[in-house]
Order: structure tokens, then C-alpha cells, then sequence
């Protein structure tokens, strides 16, 4: 169907947190699971030990904690390089439902100005990861610079060391100059310091659809972790948070119960990608997947 004269068009921006929402796994911590023995030892042992004798130096942020202990530990005790690295952290698992889902908005997308759609749409991820993490894994399934482009991706920076080779990463918030000083400053008390999700999708990716006079804008915003209350709770009516849940009420979904039903969006949870189809079906009949 085409537009009536005048009619504004329905404009969905929908926002990926990428570890257990796009992706079902923790991108830091996936290699290090995998090589050390397995059963967690990685996040149950070997990480917390580690982060101790790190917050005893000064070191508490946890993507300062990757780039000074974490990612130079697991490269020098299993020889890795960029090659090795990129093998074994695209082995993550993701819900052949959430490649589905993404691919099926980025047909949609691709025809947001023939001028004939009443649904325009763009996704974006906004990630507590790092470049180098998603790259990979998005690599694997095909949706690197087709799919997700640069500009479509909110993350900390990573790279390898031009001459360890070892994995490297920077906060995206609060980057420490030296005297005190910080570039890019947050205050967020919900955020972690390294990045504020809420933020981004303010500063970065709303100021893009601020053309309000032609587009309703619907924000979609899919995620599990506790932090990611941080966007939602900046959500109006009429938008959605689609919230993972696991066996037992944590991240998200726990801090949403905690804060007494003071949001304004609707609230949809999901368990899989199977579920989580079934959202984006119910809220975005025009598209499909």
C-alpha cells in the first residue's frame, strides 16, 4: 500500500546489545571458557582471582581489566594471534532466528526511500564488547558491511598490537587521558564506566531520526544485562523493550521488576530466537522475515 498525502511514515530504529541478545554467548569470556579446561573455569576461577589482584592495583573497569590482564593472559598462555583468535570466537553461538530477524530488516531497509513503504527501518548494535569481537563474529555469519556497517555499530575499540600481537581494547566512554582528565565523559549511575548505552542511542543514534515532521519514530531495543536499563528506561509509550529472560529473573529483566513499573514502553520477553521472532512478527507485521 502507498501513502496517503501528507501521511508520516512509520520509522522503527531497532537497537541490538550484542552478547546473549544478538549473539547467545559472552564474547570476552567465550575463548577463554573454551581453552581453559572448559565448565566455566575461565569465568568461575581463573577471571575472579585475576580481577582481584587487578582492583588491588587500581584496575576496576572491566575493559581496562580486559585490554591490561584479561586478553594478554589467555594470548601468551595459548600462543594466539589474530588468526588463531578470530577461529575460536566465531565459533560463538547465535539463534539462526537472530540472523533471520537481522537479515530480514536489512531487506527492509534497503528499500527505506522508494518512496512506496510505510515502514522505514535501520538497526544498530550497542555493545559493551569490542570492535574486534564483533567483527569476527559477525564476519562468520555474513553481516559485516552488508548487514552491520561501520557507522551501524557502537562499541569499544579494539585491535592487535602492532608487536605482541595480543588483543587490545579502550573504553568508548571516559577515555583517561592523564591528570584526571576524560575524553567522551558519561555519568550514567547505571552504566558501566567504559560505555553508556544510554548515551549512544541519545547522542548517536536518535539525533540520525530527528526528522519528526515526516516519521513516527519506534525504537526497538532487544537485551539482557542490567545495564541495558539504561536505554529502555529513556524509552517512550509506544516502543518496546524486548527483554531476554533465563532460567532464573536476572540482568534486565530483574532490574525492570525491581523498578516498579516506572516504564513507559511495552515490555516483550523472550527465551531464544524462536521467541524472539515472534516479537519483531507481532510488532512489525509489515515485515517480512
Amino acid at each position: 500500500p502507498t501513502l496517503a498525502s501528507g501521511a508520516k511514515r512509520k520509522n522503527v530504529i531497532v537497537c541490538w546489545d550484542f552478547d546473549f541478545s544478538l549473539i547467545n554467548g559472552n564474547s570476552d569470556y567465550f575463548v577463554q571458557d573454551k581453552l581453559y579446561d572448559g565448565d566455566d573455569k575461565y569465568t568461575k576461577e581463573i577471571a575472579p582471582a585475576m580481577k582481584a589482584e587487578a582492583a588491588k592495583q587500581g584496575t576496576t573497569v572491566f575493559t581496562d581489566f580486559q585490554d591490561l590482564y584479561g586478553w594478554p593472559k589467555v594470548f601468551k598462555d595459548f600462543n594466539l594471534n589474530a588468526q588463531s583468535f578470530a577461529r575460536l570466537v566465531s565459533d560463538i553461538p547465535v539463534f539462526e532466528e537472530n540472523v533471520q530477524i537481522v537479515k530480514g530488516i536489512d531487506r527492509q531497509a534497503s528499500s527505506n526511500l522508494d518512496g512506496v513503504n510505510q515502514c522505514r527501518v535501520q538497526q544498530y548494535i550497542i555493545s559493551n564488547a569490542n570492535e574486534v569481537l564483533i567483527d569476527n563474529i559477525l564476519k562468520k555469519h555474513k553481516l559485516y558491511g552488508t548487514v552491520f556497517k561501520d557507522d551501524q555499530i557502537f562499541t569499544n575499540p579494539g585491535w592487535y598490537d602492532a608487536t605482541s600481537g595480543v588483543l587490545r581494547c579502550q573504553r568508548y566512554h571516559n577515555v583517561e587521558l592523564g591528570d584526571g582528565q576524560l575524553a567522551n565523559a558519561h555519568t550514567c549511575d547505571i552504566c558501566d564506566a567504559n560505555l553508556c548505552k544510554g548515551k549512544v542511542l541519545k547522542e548517536e543514534v536518535m539525533c540520525r531520526h530527528n526528522r519528526l515532521f515526516n516519521y513516527d519514530n519506534v525504537v526497538i531495543y532487544v537485551g539482557d544485562g542490567g545495564n541495558d536499563l539504561c536505554p529502555v528506561r529513556s524509552l517512550k509509550a509506544g516502543d518496546y523493550a524486548f527483554v531476554r529472560k533465563f532460567k532464573e529473573c536476572s540482568g534486565l529483566e530483574a532490574k525492570i521488576e525491581a523498578d516498579g513499573g516506572s516504564l513507559k514502553c511495552n515490555v516483550l520477553k523472550w527465551k531464544d530466537g524462536k521467541e524472539l521472532l515472534q516479537n519483531f512478527q507481532k510488532v512489525l507485521p509489515e515485515l517480512q522475515f
